[in-house]
C-alpha cells in the first residue's frame, strides 16, 4: 500500500479499537485513490472470508431495479427509481449484515444522481456492535463531492 493507504489504515484501525463506532466510516478520495484496496486490506486483517463481507453496490442494484420495474420506465421517472433504489439498498444491506459483524460497502456512484441518503439507510442496519466501512468518491471532475 501506498504511504496515504496505510495512513488511512492505521487510522481505521485505531478509530475502530479505542472505542465503539455507532455511525458508518467513510473512507473518501478521489477515484482510484485507493479507498478500496484499504478497505478490503482491513477486511482480510480481520475476517477469515473477507469477500463475505464486501458489498459492491452497482450490479445488486441494478439487478433488483430490473425486477422491480422497467428500466426504461425508470429512465423517466427519476423519482420512482429513488424510491425502488433506497427500497432495493435496504433490502441488500439487511441481507449482507445478516451475521455479519462488518461490511465494506463500494460503488455507491450508482445511487449520486438520486440522493438516495446512503448513511442514513446503512445506519438503520448497523446499530449494535456492527461496523460499516463506506468508499465515498471525491471528484469534483466527475461530479462527486
Amino acid at each position: 500500500m501506498r504511504h496515504e493507504q496505510q495512513q488511512a489504515f492505521a487510522d481505521m484501525e485505531r478509530l475502530l479499537a479505542t472505542k465503539p463506532v455507532r455511525r458508518p466510516i467513510c473512507l473518501v478520495g478521489d477515484f482510484g485513490a485507493g479507498k478500496t484496496t484499504v478497505a478490503r486490506y482491513w477486511l482480510a486483517q480481520h475476517f477469515d472470508d473477507p469477500e463475505d463481507h464486501y458489498c459492491s453496490l452497482g450490479r445488486p442494484l441494478l439487478d433488483g431495479l430490473k425486477r422491480e420495474a422497467a428500466l426504461d420506465r425508470l429512465a423517466s421517472s427519476p423519482e420512482e427509481a429513488a424510491i425502488l433504489l433506497r427500497l432495493e439498498l435496504a433490502e441488500l444491506l439487511k441481507l449482507r449484515l445478516d451475521g455479519r459483524e462488518a461490511l465494506v460497502v463500494d460503488s455507491i456512484e450508482v445511487l449520486m444522481p438520486y440522493r438516495v441518503p446512503l448513511l442514513s439507510v446503512l445506519q438503520a442496519h448497523t446499530r449494535g456492535t456492527k461496523v460499516a466501512v463506506v468508499c465515498v468518491p471525491d471528484s469534483r471532475d466527475r461530479g462527486f463531492t
